[in-house]
């Protein structure tokens, strides 16, 4: 795996605590996996904690690619430690201080590892901070990893380490997320500076599609469309989207999540829309983190968003990414 100079060197250095922050895709993620991979080698039980329900498919994801890990490293001399994965929702103090208690108890006499990804929740990332801070207080000997797009999250006197550089994605990407109102207008996450090394592709043009004309249903928002559902469908054959195992460099269903900025059911129109065009698709909840996470199932999954209007926006838009 390619990573920038910055990164090998903080893993080079590993810092018992640090904090990670960074726009998306800048390999925040990655450090963190591949430092809780360095610790499993040592054999150190590694921790991945999951602040709010946000981050339980990130987390997720993690303890899945760690526990693959697990199974590949040699037992001899050493075993590889364990990997655990906690899920809480740091919404009262009385939760951070159960997951303390909790962690301070696993914890023992010995040293403790511990992995966040998305750390938050975004409206109490007080608490998370609180987490840490008691934590540190009470595991002199704690190894805590943490990240999140928000820098205004970290603990206080923690070392930051700003991942900036796009990692994982092309320019066209990067541009489009760029136009998030919390990167042009709150600054609350950082914009992307230049990689400074050369660019393969520019990458694939971001597709719109808006949610206006014959057949839309304009007093309701797109997730609740039938024809911004067909509409998608539409757009996602053209992307050969469910190619079969016959074509392993098609994209399959379960590589597709669509995001809805408006609640998002089974009876929504844009879930209608889809399945009426025979798009296997599957409404996402709590219980099916695991499965996104893995892919298991070859399902597109529709999961809800947060809003987040951008100042002098008339019309809601449908639009879909197509990365590879």
């Amino acid at each position: 795996m390619a990573l920038f100079p910055e990164q090998v060197g903080l893993l080079n250095t590993a810092p018992p605590t640090v904090f990670l922050a960074g726009p998306p895709g800048t390999g925040k993620s990655v450090v963190l996996l591949l430092m809780a991979m360095e610790w499993l080698r040592r054999g150190s039980d590694t921790r991945i904690v999951s602040t709010c329900r946000e981050s339980r498919a990130a987390c997720s994801m993690l303890r899945h690619l760690l526990q693959q890990t697990v199974t590949s490293l040699p037992s001899d001399p050493l075993p590889p430690g364990q990997v655990h994965l906690l899920q809480y929702d740091f919404q009262t103090e009385d939760i951070v201080k159960r997951a303390v208690d909790e962690l301070v108890q696993a914890a023992g006499a010995g040293p403790l590892h511990v992995i966040i990804d998305e750390a938050g929740p975004d409206d109490r990332y007080d608490h998370f901070q609180l987490f840490c801070k008691e934590l540190l207080t009470r595991v002199p000997s704690l190894h805590l990893w943490a990240a999140s797009c928000y820098h205004g999250h970290a603990p206080a006197d923690w070392p930051v380490e700003y991942l900036t550089r796009p990692l994982r994605f092309p320019p066209a990407v990067a541009r489009q997320v760029e136009q998030d109102t919390d990167m042009k207008v709150s600054r609350r996450v950082r914009t992307y500076s230049r990689r400074s090394v050369p660019d393969v592709t520019d990458g694939p043009p971001v597709t719109v599609r808006l949610h206006k004309g014959q057949g839309h249903s304009m007093h309701e928002p797109a997730s609740n469309c039938e024809r911004c559902g067909q509409d998608l469908a539409d757009f996602l054959s053209t992307l050969g989207v469910g190619g079969g195992e016959a074509a392993p460099l098609t994209l399959r269903f379960r590589d597709v999540l669509v995001v809805g900025t408006h609640n998002v059911h089974n009876m929504s129109g844009l879930v209608t829309g889809l399945r009426k065009s025979r798009v296997p698709v599957k409404v996402f909840t709590d219980s099916d983190t695991d499965d996104l996470a893995t892919g298991r199932s070859d399902v597109i999954w529709v999961a809800h968003g947060k809003p987040r209007p951008r100042p002098g926006t008339k019309n809601r838009r449908l639009s879909r990414q197509h990365t590879r």
